[in-house]
Formats: C-alpha cells, sequence, structure tokens
C-alpha cells in the first residue's frame, strides 16, 4: 500500500468549491428546457428535474408545488 505523507510547500494546495457555490454555477450556466428561450431559470421540476424560467412554469404539466426554487 502507497502511503502519502504531508509535506508543507512540497504540493500546491487545492482549492474546493462548496455545494452552494457548484451549484450556483449549474444554474447560471443551465438554460430553461424551452429551446428558444433564453431567460434566466428559476426553479427545477422535482419530478422530472427540468430548469425552466418563470414564463415556463407556469406552461409545465407538472404542479406548482414540486418545483424547486434555485434562486
Amino acid at each position: 500500500m502507497l502511503k502519502l505523507h504531508s509535506v508543507p510547500g512540497k504540493y500546491a494546495s487545492r482549492t474546493t468549491t462548496s455545494k452552494l457555490e457548484r451549484k450556483v454555477k449549474t444554474i447560471e450556466t443551465t438554460q430553461c428546457v424551452s429551446l428558444p428561450c433564453e431567460n434566466r431559470v428559476i426553479c427545477r421540476c422535482t419530478i422530472c428535474s427540468e430548469y425552466l424560467c418563470y414564463e415556463h412554469t407556469q406552461t409545465h404539466p407538472h404542479a406548482m408545488i414540486n418545483f424547486e426554487v434555485l434562486k
């Protein structure tokens, strides 16, 4: 078995991103499921995992109670 020893200054520190930072980054790069739509995503359907803007939440087939508000 290979053992790794911690030697100060020998290796560059690894930066970690928090779950919140990853979630925000994902939301910012995700578009609404409607192809021509370029509106900001505000929620995700917990049933089908689709990201939706405000306008398309009203026409989505699943009930509003199933939406997870992202921002």
